[in-house]
């Protein structure tokens, strides 16, 4: 009955040992290479343990013995160690989470993304001083986290962005040259993966200290290069999305962050490069015929939802309004005195006025 015992417990043993298994690159063992992965690297930095046996970065399961260290989600350090080279370093970035990023075992389960409230949460925002470029231009677009009103406790950070990948030639990542979650000595990665230039890539930076930065400033930039000739829209329109954020600190404590936006237009036209404010140019916004009798036609390439019809007076006049595709209106004014009125129109990234000219009344 001994024997029968101990064999029993040789193989339940000998199982448990083959169950442990991990795939190189999967730091966190989510069943995908991507972004994320990057902070358990961070957050393991400089451990040391068992080299893996017949250790490999090709992607594959492979056996490895459970180091000491563990994760405070109870993840053992071994699965970040990605070489197996028994030490957790850059390396295990370079060489194993960006040639394996993407790939897939078993089920895949989630990273923990979380969305804050916008004017509740910190925000991760997008700026440029360049909201209006030509073909072939090279954007540079800020990441910023937090403010002062709402610091953040940073370790880590991954994101996913979206883009309009049509308009966009390649895209790449500035990290910061002395960035304010760095003090003195200390150093930081990052990892930034745009996979085939198909309109998403993501990005993750990390301390590597084990221990956390309070703060808030930029985080770098997203390099941006425009393709060189823009087919369709003599204005296009080139949105950059924030959809997804995880920020942890040393104990992996998630902080839900804001999301954003930023819109840039893209012009082969002299007049429009460069201004300012796009928004109230009134090259943007075409009408015809104008003058008119009552009845025109509105095209745009601004995201307008809405358009209103003043008189000299401030006062709105009533029109009957038909969207006919994305960017063009037919407007019938009705029967209103010959002279001069405003058109404007609002969406969500702003407004723009255009004047009209009614000849007479019907």
């Amino acid at each position: 009955m001994k024997y029968i015992f101990s064999i029993f417990i040789s193989l339940t043993l000998g199982f448990s040992t083959q169950a442990q298994v991990m795939w190189p690159g999967d730091a966190n063992n989510s069943g995908k290479v991507n972004a994320v992965d990057l902070l358990f690297v961070g957050l393991a930095y400089n451990a040391k343990g068992p080299v893996r046996s017949g250790a490999s970065t090709s992607w594959q399961a492979q056996n490895f013995t459970a180091w000491s260290q563990f994760f405070s989600n109870g993840l053992n350090y071994a699965f970040a160690d990605g070489n197996g080279d028994g030490e957790i370093d850059e390396k295990d970035s370079k060489d194993v989470i960006e040639p394996n990023f993407g790939l897939t075992h078993g089920v895949v389960r989630g990273d923990g993304f979380s969305k804050g409230i916008k004017g509740q949460a910190p925000q991760l925002k997008l700026s440029t001083t360049q909201n209006i470029v030509a073909p072939g231009s090279t954007i540079l677009v800020d990441v910023n986290l937090a403010d002062a009103s709402k610091p953040v406790d940073f370790y880590g950070l991954a994101l996913q962005m979206g883009y309009t990948n049509r308009l966009v030639r390649s895209t790449d990542f500035e990290d910061e040259v002395a960035p304010w979650y760095e003090g003195t000595g200390e150093e930081s990665i990052d990892l930034y993966v745009d996979p085939g230039n198909n309109g998403q890539s993501e990005l993750a930076i990390t301390r590597t200290n084990q221990k956390a930065a309070t703060g808030f400033g930029r985080m770098g930039k997203i390099k941006l290069v425009i393709e060189d000739i823009i087919v369709g829209r003599p204005v296009d329109t080139l949105r950059i999305t924030i959809d997804s954020v995880l920020l942890v600190d040393q104990n992996l404590k998630s902080t839900a962050i804001a999301h954003d936006t930023l819109v840039i237009f893209v012009t082969s036209n002299p007049k429009l490069v460069g201004v300012k404010n796009l928004k109230q140019d009134p090259e943007l916004v075409k009408i015809s015929p104008n003058p008119s009798y009552g009845k025109f036609w509105v095209e745009t390439p601004l995201e307008i939802q809405h358009w209103t019809l003043y008189d000299q007076l401030g006062r709105v006049i009533p029109i009957r309004l038909q969207q006919h595709r994305p960017g063009q209106w037919s407007i019938d004014s009705g029967n209103n005195p010959p002279g001069i009125y405003l058109l404007k129109g609002s969406g969500e990234t702003g407004f723009v006025n255009k004047s009209l000219i009614l000849t007479h009344s019907y």
